[in-house]
């Protein structure tokens, strides 16, 4: 008989019972269950007997021996089930209502991990760092407040080698967050991986970007663009090429860097490029990550390249503008990824050329918290001025040509660099930047374990 007969079957017994008393025979076990034949909580079975479907019926076990292999725990109500807690479903969880394992639905039905696509996971495996989330963080939080150093041990809960690039420090916890307002500099020489077992959030401003000659974080092994002579140097080639730079014309020297392959394509992580000799610093790298929780950003990030030197005397005779260093290479990876603030990776424009009076051209701008190019060096007399720096989906710009006698080109502008983001199979991250220069390159995917 199905439930809605033996449901009648039970109210017409408990009608026909004395108003005092119900039904011996007649049981619930949840408030709903309850509620739904008019029973109150509590209205269990006596000893020896589990209630099943509203009856008292005879109890089938009183051990998990009493079970079989199809429903190997004995419940409290003296049922074989299938599950008593969640250690016992694999990657499902465990209704406890019904004694049953179920896909998770939500990630709150995986407390030490998150749900994917009806499983419970514990961890992502990032791109670069496939082990870093292996190990929960030995600290449970950390609110940035100060500049990262990536050369100080002291600020690394680990270090991992990257062989053929640089070193990565990885800041570990179990939750990270850097508050509004709050500006953060990243400088050193190893790439940063800021790693969170739950929530990683950026209210505020990570700047992994250079600063004039000073490259950003992990952004110092690769050059491409010419390196200035009499000529300005090239500026630094990475999502796009970089602009030439000027000699008697206006982008004469031709050595733009070119474009590099897209770095999601290689095994290392590590910044921009920057152009041969003294020229602008290499935007940095950097990785937030999130092992089972989502990588959230409503501040500001920032990976811009550094503004080329200006031209110059030297023992060897007169020295153009160098070229610009392109923007950083930055990646977001999490089991969700949540992008409702900014990202900056311009490139930084070329310097200007050796002017005819004076000692040396205006060094070009860094890469700018805008969608408008890094400005190059301004010309002042008879030298080449400084190619602009690339912005967004934009070209660098070449170096101006010399003008007059005893000056020189200027340098050219450097590439942007890139953003990118890593999430499970089948999930999208947000993407909604309120200003983004560069855009993200497409999502691609990452294991899950």
């Amino acid at each position: 008989m199905g439930r809605t007969g033996g449901l009648l079957l039970l109210v017409v017994a408990m009608a026909c019972s004395l108003p005092s008393k119900r039904n011996p025979a007649a049981c619930c076990t949840t408030q709903e269950d309850c509620d739904f034949i008019g029973l109150p909580l509590g209205s269990d079975c006596g000893e020896g007997l589990a209630c099943e479907s509203n009856f008292c019926v005879q109890a089938v076990c009183q051990a998990n021996s009493d079970c079989d292999v199809g429903a190997p725990f004995c419940g409290p109500a003296g049922l074989c089930v299938d599950c008593l807690d969640s250690t016992q479903c694999g990657d499902q969880v465990c209704d406890t209502a019904t004694g049953s394992c179920r896909a998770c639905s939500i990630d709150a039905d995986c407390p030490d991990g998150f749900c994917h696509m009806g499983a419970c996971r514990s961890s992502i495996v990032p791109k670069y760092l496939p082990n870093v989330c292996d190990v929960a963080a030995a600290m449970p939080e950390l609110t940035i407040t100060t500049s990262l150093d990536t050369d100080d041990d002291a600020s690394c809960t680990q270090l991992v080698a990257q062989p053929g690039g640089p070193d990565v420090c990885v800041i570990h916890y179990g939750t990270i967050s850097l508050e509004a307002n709050v500006e953060i500099l990243v400088t050193g020489n190893r790439v940063l991986a800021l790693v969170a077992d739950d929530s990683l959030s950026l209210d505020g401003v990570l700047d992994v970007g250079a600063a004039g000659l000073n490259n950003g974080p992990g952004g110092r092994l690769v050059v491409s663009g010419g390196a200035a002579t009499a000529a300005g140097g090239g500026g630094a080639g990475f999502r796009t090429q970089g602009g030439a730079g000027g000699t008697t014309l206006d982008g004469g020297a031709a050595n733009g860097g070119a474009a590099q392959t897209d770095p999601a394509s290689s095994l290392i992580l590590q910044g921009g490029t920057r152009s041969g000799g003294a020229s602008g610093g290499a935007g940095g790298a950097a990785t937030l990550i999130s092992c089972h929780g989502t990588v959230s950003v409503t501040g500001t990030l920032d990976a811009g390249g550094g503004g080329g030197r200006g031209g110059r005397d030297s023992a060897g005779g007169l020295i153009g503008g160098s070229g610009g260093g392109s923007g950083g290479y930055v990646v977001l990876q999490g089991a969700a990824v949540l992008v409702t603030g900014q990202i900056y990776s311009n490139g930084g424009g070329g310097g200007a050329g050796k002017p005819s009076v004076g000692a040396g051209g205006a060094p070009g701008g860094n890469g700018q918290r805008t969608q408008s190019p890094a400005p190059g060096g301004a010309a002042t007399s008879g030298e080449g001025a400084g190619g602009a720096g690339a912005a967004g989906a934009g070209s660098a710009g070449i170096g101006g040509r010399a003008t007059a006698a005893a000056t020189t080109g200027g340098g050219g502008g450097a590439s942007a660099g890139f953003f990118q983001t890593y999430t499970p199979t089948g999930v999208t991250p947000t993407l909604t930047p309120t200003v983004a220069s560069p855009g993200f390159e497409t999502n691609l995917e990452i294991p899950t374990r």
